[in-house]
């Protein structure tokens, strides 16, 4: 095992790096990468509860537009935007559409994004454990 030991310090050195130092090293990109990983995921929530609200938005607008149409009280400022009922249903709906797929794909992100910070933080204090065991253990 000694003979293992050697090889890998020799090796790290020919590598420029120190056998003492190498750990070190791992651990602040390690931290870089969840602290990096922590900020995406922040701002993936807050895309999903915006996207989300403005799905809710959308159906509520949605309704009312439809309501208004539909009950014939023909409001001159529903129909500012578009030209016809037909238009503008289309658009309507085509921007509902939208809005319901990025809401779905920002929260498989936001979900995907969760996990991965979650394995990396587990292998951080994994690494951390290991350390502190092979600190604690004699030395042959």
């Amino acid at each position: 095992m000694k003979a293992n030991d050697k090889l890998a310090e020799e090796l790290l050195k020919q590598d420029g790096a120190d056998a003492e130092n190498a750990s070190e090293k791992t651990r602040k990109e390690l931290g870089l990468m969840i602290a990096r990983d922590k900020a995406h995921l922040k701002r993936l929530k807050w895309i999903a509860i915006v996207s989300w609200a403005l799905v809710v938005l959308s159906s509520v607008v949605l309704f009312f537009t439809a309501a208004v149409a539909s009950s014939g009280l023909g409001w001159s400022w529903v129909n500012v935007l578009t030209f016809s009922l037909a238009l503008r249903k289309g658009v309507e709906v085509v921007l509902f559409y939208v809005i319901v797929l990025v809401a779905v794909v920002s929260t498989v992100l936001c979900l995907l994004t969760s996990r991965s910070l979650t394995l990396r933080q587990l292998r951080a204090r994994l690494a951390n454990i290991e350390e502190q065991l092979q600190q604690l253990s004699p030395n042959p």
